[in-house]
């Protein structure tokens, strides 16, 4: 372990601590050979004999340092194991914790902070002041990183009275003067109102860290919560199950990946089993189908403080921002073709509560499990990571072939909707499948040149082990895809942003040489602009596409919008690691910034500066007079999409290496390269017109 100073960090390796950590209590402990009881006979053999006891003592109170120091080791463990990002040293199983985020209480000190809490939690909600609700957060927040105050806590409370417990305080009827009207509370109830965002954060992050514990008692406590998801935990009109109340605290902290895993295989067995009709009149005639059990018409709960369109009563939601928080529980659940297809395909996700809001909750925190699961890494990991592996690959093909399907049906009647429809229908999760693909954009440019083709510049294992962590996507599948997510404004601008920032990297990587002849080559850098251009041309022509179905955006918006991205993509947040490069994050979404790995890994300085020009150039380039697209006249708007993709090949003729080139062979290479980006444009834009999927309006 490398420690800094006060408020600097430590590096940790994760598997070495949890070693020391079972050192100490196997040697140290009790009973079971530990050496403790061992010392102690030796202290009393030594008194009744009158033998000199120094030695001995020193070495007790060595073994009881030791044992004292395991509070401080388990939380550096689990800050270590939550943080999972490359240690600065370069040595890969490093990682680095933030000092300030330890809790320095200590073991007495700790047990009666818990005594405390759990006084003030087993207490009805309904006789807890302000003050007292005050203290109870206060409590929480101060050893919510602390294993043996949230075990303590956690189990000492129990699950059924935890739930109840957040259910009973959280209430929706409590919190208003007429149905869904919270307009004139009184100063103190709406005071009480305002805490429970932030309770219920401070609670989720104590049971997260509970949660990650192995022993008895943590493992009965996750037991007892899956048994009490299809149960009723609430005291009022409607049934509260605790799936519901569990889930709103499952958004906060990262949850043991075991626990996860069986908690949404059980919620996702009940609420399929719970799925119903409802009827209406003395014809019983249906009203609504396949209705979710907490989809009832007239049932109204609220678990979930602080967003508009989200009241917590689908336990989906908080349940994929769970996931979203794990990567390795969201990568193994999302693995499992059934659950995914029924998350992404089957499941239609309500609107909690009903609302005009333009974004469905469940569809972003959708997105955001899907982030996780294909990035290894927190969707809103800051600074952003990026950890592929073969099965986070694996969940990236399932998404591209998902969302980049045919519609499935006859000439009378749909049986299946294209990836266009799901995407029109699950409205916010697009943003996330535009961070998603930017993280994969060296294999969405593998599969649009040929991934049967080994000795590309595209075949690369680009910071990975071996070609098996590397995402092979159909192409038919691909290129649908990628016209099916340029729909949406955000991926649009994100993926197409990305690819001009890989593209300038590949070129970085490959510039032009000469054969042993001595004649210019320069065959690697036209398959990067080739490919470049078509993933450009099947963009643009799937988003102009999608604008005349709809004709909403005007053109002062986008340009803005478009202005304000590039701006703040221009704010590069670093290479991370070998290879990758991210982009600093929105800041009106609040994630963690868009990642893409780059061809090279060259200086740090020099792919900065071209990369910071390049998008510059990019946006200026974008900025689109949208009045002739509204008229059905594109012609201006692909003159634009052309003069972007051909941003990286001015780039690169502009490099001083080539000014030894004679006339000729500079005129080759800028009359090829041009060629190259014309046929790729075209044939991107072509082959959207052809076989992409249609707008869905």
């Amino acid at each position: 372990m490398v420690t800094g100073g006060r408020g600097g960090f430590s590096g940790i390796d994760p598997q070495q601590l949890w070693d020391l950590i079972g050192s100490i209590t196997n040697r140290t402990g009790q009973s079971g050979g530990g050496a403790q009881p061992v010392v102690g006979s030796w202290l009393d053999q030594s008194a009744r004999i009158g033998l000199d006891t120094t030695e001995p003592a020193a070495i007790g109170r060595h073994l009881a340092w030791a044992q004292g120091q395991l509070p401080i080791l388990r939380q550096r463990h689990h800050l270590a194991v939550l943080a999972g990002r490359p240690y600065p040293g370069g040595t890969r199983h490093m990682v680095q914790i933030s000092d300030a985020a330890v809790d320095v209480s200590s073991p007495a000190e700790t047990a009666r902070d818990a005594r405390e809490a759990l006084h003030l939690a087993r207490t009805d909600p309904g006789d807890l002041s302000n003050a007292q609700l005050t203290r109870l957060r206060a409590l929480l927040n101060r050893h919510k990183n602390n294993p043996l105050f949230a075990e303590n806590f956690a189990s000492t409370l129990g699950a059924s009275a935890t739930l109840t417990f957040y259910t009973a305080l959280t209430a929706v009827r409590q919190y208003e003067t007429e149905p869904r009207d919270t307009t004139g509370l009184d100063p103190e109830t709406a005071a009480r109102m305002s805490q429970l965002g932030d309770l219920e954060q401070a609670l989720g992050a104590t049971l997260a860290t509970a949660s990650r514990s192995d022993d008895a008692a943590t493992r009965r406590w996750q037991q007892d919560v899956i048994a009490l998801g299809a149960e009723d935990v609430g005291d009022s009109p409607n049934d509260v199950y605790g799936f519901q109340a569990m889930s709103s605290l499952l958004r906060h902290g990262e949850y043991d990946s075991g626990f996860l895993g069986r908690y949404g295989a059980a919620l996702l067995a009940f609420e399929r089993s719970h799925i119903t009709d409802e009827h209406v009149g003395l014809q019983d005639q249906v009203s609504r189908k396949n209705v979710l059990p907490w989809d009832l018409t007239g049932h109204r709960v609220r678990l979930h403080y602080g967003t508009v369109d989200d009241n917590g009563a689908d336990p989906l939601t908080g349940f994929m921002e769970a996931l979203g928080h794990n990567p390795a529980a969201s990568t193994a659940f999302l693995s499992a073709k059934p659950h995914f297809d029924y998350l992404t395909r089957t499941r239609i996700w309500p609107a909690d509560p009903p609302t005009d809001e333009a974004t469905i909750a469940g569809y972003r925190a959708l997105g955001h499990a899907l982030e996780s699961a294909t990035m290894g890494a927190a969707y809103d990991a800051s600074p952003p990571q990026l950890h592929r592996t073969a099965a986070t690959a694996a969940v990236m093909a399932a998404v591209v072939s998902m969302y980049g399907r045919r519609a499935e049906g006859t000439d009378t009647a749909r049986t299946g909707v294209s990836g266009a429809g799901l995407l029109a229908r699950q409205t916010g999760i697009g943003k996330s499948l535009g961070r998603m693909t930017a993280a994969y954009i060296d294999d969405v440019d593998w599969g649009l040149y040929d991934t049967t083709d080994g000795n590309s510049i595209f075949s690369r294992v680009n910071g990975r082990e071996n070609q098996l962590e590397r995402a092979r996507f159909n192409g038919d599948s691909l290129r649908r895809f990628l016209g099916t997510i340029s729909h949406d404004d955000d991926a649009y601008r994100t993926v197409t942003n990305a690819q001009q920032a890989y593209t300038t990297s590949a070129l970085v990587a490959h510039p032009a040489g000469r054969s042993a002849y001595g004649e210019p080559e320069f065959s690697d850098a036209k398959g990067a602009i080739r490919i470049g251009a078509e993933l450009q041309g099947i963009m643009d022509r799937s988003w102009a596409d999608q604008f005349t179905a709809t004709k909403v955006a005007s053109e002062q918006d986008f340009n803005d919008q478009l202005d304000k991205r590039a701006e703040t993509q221009q704010k590069i947040a670093g290479l991370l690691t070998a290879g990758v490069f991210a982009f600093a994050p929105a800041p009106e979404d609040g994630l963690g910034a868009t990642i893409i790995p780059l061809a090279t890994d060259q200086s740090k300085g020099e792919m900065d500066g071209r990369i910071q020009q390049s998008i510059s150039n990019y946006a200026e380039s974008q900025h689109r007079e949208l009045a002739d697209v509204r008229q059905g006249q594109t012609a201006r708007f692909y003159d634009a999409g052309r003069a972007a993709s051909l941003l990286p090949v001015h780039r690169f003729l502009d490099d001083p290496r080539y000014n030894t080139w004679t006339s000729e062979q500079q005129s080759k290479l800028s009359e090829e390269l041009h060629e190259a980006q014309q046929t790729g444009y075209n044939a991107g834009s072509l082959n959207q017109q052809l076989s992409g999927n249609l707008p869905v309006t």
